[in-house]
C-alpha cells in the first residue's frame, strides 16, 4: 500500500509511487516560496510524457502543509492534500529527497493521467512560521497499477469514473487494448485488469 496521499512531462520552466525506484527518472526539484496560511502559489506545467508523477514536499523547518490542485481549461483534473507533518521546527535544509521520505515534513504525490497544459495551484494550509520554502518535481515511470487511475492505491468506482472520463475525452490513456482506437474493447480490457486487481 502507498504511504503518502496519491491521486494523476516537463515543466513549462523545465511522484514516485516508490521514491527510490523513481529517482533514476526524476526531474530536479523545483523550489518555490510561500507565505502564511491561505497563500496561493500558481505554477504552470506542460505534461508531454507518459506516466508522470507529481511530488510536492516541504523543506527547511517542518510544520508547513499544502493542498494541491491541478487545473486545465475545463477545470480541476487532480487534487490532493499533502501529509500532516509530525513535528514543528525540525530543520532539514534543502534536502528535498530526505524531506519527502520523512514523515516529519509534509509531502504528497499524484499520478497524472492528463496531458498538455496544467496550472498547479498550491494552497498553504499550515504555516507556523508564516512562510518558508518547499519544492515540487515530476518523475516518470510505469504506475504501480495501470487501472488505479485516480492513484489512491485502491481499486474503487472512482477508477471506473476516471477511465470513463479519459475515454469520453478521447485521451489515448484510455486505449487499454493498445489497438490505437477507443472502442468497447478498451472498456473490456480495463474491466479485466480491474478484476485481476493490483499486486
Amino acid at each position: 500500500m502507498l504511504s503518502k496521499p496519491i491521486a494523476t512531462a516537463a515543466t513549462a520552466a523545465a511522484l514516485a509511487l516508490a521514491a527510490a525506484a523513481s529517482q533514476a527518472n526524476a526531474q530536479e526539484w523545483e523550489r518555490f516560496t510561500f507565505g502564511p496560511v491561505g497563500d496561493l502559489i500558481t505554477i504552470s506545467l506542460f505534461i508531454t510524457d507518459d506516466n508522470p508523477v507529481l511530488q510536492v514536499t516541504d523543506a527547511f523547518l517542518s510544520g508547513d502543509r499544502f493542498s494541491v490542485r491541478l487545473v486545465d481549461r475545463a477545470g480541476t483534473v487532480d487534487e490532493f492534500e499533502c501529509s500532516e507533518p509530525t513535528t514543528i521546527g525540525d530543520e532539514i535544509g534543502l534536502d528535498y529527497d530526505a524531506a519527502f521520505a520523512d514523515d516529519r515534513w509534509s509531502s504528497g504525490q499524484v499520478y497524472l493521467s492528463h496531458r498538455g497544459p496544467l496550472s498547479m495551484e498550491i494552497t498553504v494550509t499550515a504555516s507556523p512560521f508564516d512562510g518558508g520554502g518547499a519544492a515540487y518535481r515530476l518523475t516518470f515511470g510505469e504506475p504501480p497499477c495501470r487501472v488505479d487511475l485516480d492513484g489512491d492505491g485502491q481499486l474503487t468506482i472512482f477508477d471506473f469514473l476516471a477511465f470513463q472520463n479519459l475515454f469520453d475525452d478521447g485521451d489515448p490513456a484510455a486505449d487499454f487494448d493498445g489497438d490505437g482506437a477507443l472502442t468497447i474493447f478498451d472498456f473490456l480490457a480495463f474491466q479485466n485488469e480491474f478484476d485481476d486487481g493490483c499486486e
